[in-house]
């Protein structure tokens, strides 16, 4: 039998924060990809937004309320996990509490309640624990142990935003957020940050240096840090070199702002960047202010808003020695590799050694070595050496990587795989392997690779490679995913990717 999620959780903390390797256990059986702990949550709140529940999932949310109004919680909890099949807590937080709000003279607030509890310390289930801290969101101020209770559930990344809209409403609520966002590291820390009024010095300066460092993307709070920390304010005097750096930082993730509104969402960003400018001739720049400063030059020379003036002094403080120096030296370490290709400066040798030597933490930018011809045949050699291929072999599935236990092998296997397509004919054990993957992401990273080939050389798979064409036809008897399958059969039978919409031309 299953543990409750709180007790999993209590299990876990150590130093008042959840261990760095905890994830909650999955529901799925291990069939669909997984998501990192508050990850759909996440994308719900930034991108898809709220939805309303139809006239099916009503009548659940009904009978799950109306079972805790008759103070049966157990099985109102059950009620309740059927309900969450259909609508996360999230998603429907809105239409959800406004039911309970409209029917509050019919519903007992403390049988109610009763049943939050239930979810919240007994639940197996995350959405039953999501839905009874929506619950205890409309309650009267808790009691010691039940506030207890919503701080540790919210040191998951997957309870962090509910945990957060019941935090606000105690009489420390601000000071609260603090304290959770300093102990979380993922999507918590982006839903904490994104509530936290910077009312205090203290606050401030954290955001400032700490905002938007998080497991995610540093875009979600560059905005609000850039807001609440002052930052503005802070370009317009003299700055020390460790807010300097973290400026740096900010302006980075807002220049590249991706997946929400960053630097478009600020007035007149010209004036800041400028101020950011001058300021970086009285620091000593770090490689991640070289990197800042070439995006400013990036985006000021992108045609959209050209501002000549801004583009000529990036250029002067990315021309310089001390800015070659900085990038060889962070090359040796894994770090400046974009800005060396953008600045023409041959840091391959620094970086091939450190790559070998931190191989399990480098593996996924091979790409910037084999686009080397000095280095393409050395770095298959390295994922030859670090790779088990012979005992990666396993009857395809359907999953992505294949079993969990297994499953880094195949995502550094299909790093290389990429790379593999730009060089017909090489690499043919590692493809081979990919083949054999139990993986159905690895096989079709293998397959388009394949493709690549036949189309960069004109020729089918059969004049390339008999022990390739021997492979893929082992592979097409027991392939169980039709998609990939149909690619198979295109290797098979010869099919150049373009030729025949080129050999119609040609007929015409």
């Amino acid at each position: 039998m299953a543990k409750p999620i709180y007790e999993l959780i209590l299990e876990n903390i150590e130093d008042g924060k959840l261990s760095r390797s905890f994830s909650l256990p999955r529901e799925d059986g291990g069939k669909d990809l997984r998501f990192a702990d508050g990850a759909l949550d996440g994308i719900t709140v930034f991108h898809t937004g709220k939805t309303e529940m139809n006239a099916a999932a009503k009548k659940l949310m009904i009978r799950a309320l109306n079972t805790a109004n008759r103070d049966a919680p157990v099985e109102a909890e059950k009620q309740f996990y059927e309900l969450s099949k259909t609508c996360s807590a999230i998603s429907v937080v809105d239409e959800f509490q406004d039911y309970i709000m409209d029917n509050y003279r019919r519903l007992d607030a403390g049988r109610v309640f009763r049943t939050a509890l239930q979810m919240i310390y007994y639940s197996e289930h995350r959405e039953c624990v999501k839905y009874g801290l929506v619950i205890l969101e409309l309650m009267a101020d808790l009691d010691d142990d039940e506030k207890t209770a919503v701080r540790r559930l919210a040191l998951s990344d997957e309870f962090t935003l509910p945990a957060l809209w019941v935090m606000s409403k105690w009489k420390n609520g601000n000071a609260e957020i603090f304290g959770l966002a300093k102990k979380v590291t993922g999507w918590g820390r982006i839903h904490a940050v994104a509530r936290l009024k910077p009312e205090t010095p203290e606050i401030r300066r954290w955001l400032l240096l700490e905002g938007i460092k998080n497991d995610v993307m540093p875009q979600y709070s560059a905005l609000t840090v850039w807001k609440n920390a002052g930052v503005g304010d802070l370009l317009q005097g003299i700055m020390i070199e460790e807010d300097f750096h973290a400026v740096s930082l900010i302006i980075s993730a807002l220049i590249n702002e991706g997946p929400v509104q960053g630097i478009s969402g600020i007035d007149h960003p010209e004036e800041y960047l400028t101020d950011y400018l001058y300021a970086a001739e009285t620091v000593s720049l770090e490689i991640d202010d070289y990197d800042t400063v070439f995006d400013i030059d990036c985006w000021a020379s992108n045609g959209e808003h050209e501002f000549p003036d801004i583009a000529e002094r990036c250029a002067d403080i990315l021309s310089t020695e001390l800015c070659e120096d900085s990038v060889r030296e962070a090359a040796r370490t894994g770090c400046g590799l974009k800005l060396a290709e953008a600045l023409g400066i041959d840091v391959a040798d620094d970086f091939y050694e450190f790559f070998c030597s931190d191989y399990e933490n480098q593996f996924h930018k091979c790409g910037f070595l084999t686009s080397d011809p000095r280095y393409y045949n050395r770095v298959l050699d390295v994922f030859r050496e670090k790779l088990p291929l012979n005992m990666m072999s396993a009857e395809p599935g359907t999953t992505p990587f294949g079993q969990e236990s297994t499953a880094n092998y195949f995502i550094e296997l299909e790093s290389i795989l990429f790379d593999i397509g730009d060089h017909p004919g090489t690499g043919e054990d590692l493809v081979t392997a990919g083949l054999r993957a139990p993986g159905v992401m690895t096989r079709n990273a293998v397959l388009n690779a394949l493709l690549s080939w036949t189309k960069s050389l004109g020729q089918p798979i059969g004049e390339i490679s008999d022990s390739l064409m021997k492979e893929l036809k082992l592979l097409f008897a027991k392939e169980p995913d039709d998609e990939t399958k149909e690619k198979i059969q295109s290797l098979i039978e010869g099919v150049i990717p373009g030729d025949d919409g080129e050999e119609d031309e040609e007929n015409e």
